[in-house]
């Protein structure tokens, strides 16, 4: 019944069914195929398939989809992500992740004639209770890995050195103050909680959309709270090297500096999606370019030697059409006889030429 099937392309051998289904099979063998013979009464019957594996590349496929989906779902919960990482010029601030530091050693900064940025770099060093462990001067695209965790450069901006003394004199705080933030007046304006003191001052920067009539370029302005009142204890503009006190504290501005914005990043499931996605790409390759080919020949006595039909199940395209009208050419050849074009159940055939017996 099978080879009964509308598709079904068969042509006249001049060989006995052995003979035929022998030369088939080393037909097929030649371009790759897997050849299972077995012989029965009404013939010999042939089982050819190609690439017989590539139709697992679908189940690849999916199970990529599911791993991915997994990984993203699980990634959500055990990565972590700091977009807003600042660190000023010269100063040290702890990332908050396997016990790391990071210390801005220099910044530098390049413009077009435009006044746009053209280039930033930070040469980061990263300690780790206290010892260097890595070190790389990062640009945008060129981050800084270390453990798992990585630095991007992201942003940059202004920043000033703060000095802070108490009543006798002793240094309580003197680091620098990144100005991250942005008043309502665009000011870039930056915190500097005093360590033992609840006391926080807010170093407040020029605005930098145009001219300011308070704080002047070069200056900031200090506006110093105490406990967790709302109001300022004192507000006082520095020239660079002047000093306020409030709070029983002396507050210096020593000089401007730049702040260097990274974003710190740690996703243990990265590995993961490489191999999910290389998963996918493997099997969506297996299911296009090597898709599975699978035939079936029957060779059965005839009239002056032997009839082979072969048929295919499934999706067929015009190069498969082609393979098989050329291994039935090929089998019609070795015989000598006359090539009979390969008919097609369900069409009808073409007339025969016949040959005229010799003289």
């Amino acid at each position: 019944a099978l080879f009964d099937r509308a598709g079904t392309e068969s042509v006249d051998v001049a060989a006995d069914p052995r003979t035929a289904a022998a030369i088939l099979r080393g037909a097929l063998a030649a371009r790759g195929h897997r050849v299972i013979a077995t012989e029965h009464v009404g013939g010999v019957h042939l089982y050819a398939d190609r690439f017989r594996y590539a139709r697992f590349g679908s189940l690849v496929g999916h199970v990529s989809l599911v791993l991915l989906l997994l990984t993203a779902a699980v990634g959500s919960r055990v990565s972590y992500a700091d977009d807003g990482f600042v660190v000023p010029e010269g100063s040290t601030r702890e990332v908050g992740l396997a016990g790391l530091s990071a210390r801005v050693a220099s910044f530098e900064a390049e413009y077009y004639t435009t006044g746009q940025p053209k280039d930033f770099r930070s040469d980061l060093i990263l300690l780790r209770d206290g010892s260097e462990v890595a070190r790389k001067t990062i640009r945008v695209n060129e981050p800084l890995d270390y453990d798992g965790v990585r630095f991007y450069q992201s942003f940059f901006g202004p920043a000033a050195v703060v000095r802070v003394t108490d009543s006798s004199g002793a240094v309580v705080f003197d680091d620098g103050v990144a100005l991250a933030w942005r008043t309502d007046g665009d000011r870039p304006v930056g915190p500097v909680r005093v360590p033992g003191r609840d006391v926080t001052a807010y170093v407040v920067a020029p605005s930098a959309a145009g001219r300011d009539t308070l704080i002047s370029p070069g200056e900031m302005r200090l506006e110093i709270y105490e406990g967790a009142s709302d109001r300022p204890v004192k507000m006082e503009t520095l020239a660079q090297g002047e000093d306020v006190s409030a709070a029983g504290l002396t507050f210096t501005f020593v000089r401007e500096k730049q702040f260097t914005g990274l974003r710190v990043t740690r996703d243990p499931t990265v590995p993961v999606i490489w191999l999910a996605s290389a998963l996918l790409v493997i099997g969506v390759t297996a299911v296009l370019v090597f898709p599975t080919r699978r035939l079936w020949a029957l060779a059965r006595p005839a009239a002056g030697g032997s009839r082979v039909a072969v048929i295919t199940v499934g999706r067929r395209d015009s190069s498969q059409d082609d393979e098989i009208k050329e291994l039935l050419a090929q089998l019609s050849r070795p015989a000598g006889a006359q090539t009979e074009a390969p008919r097609r159940r369900g069409r009808a055939p073409a007339p025969e030429a016949r040959a005229l017996p010799e003289q």
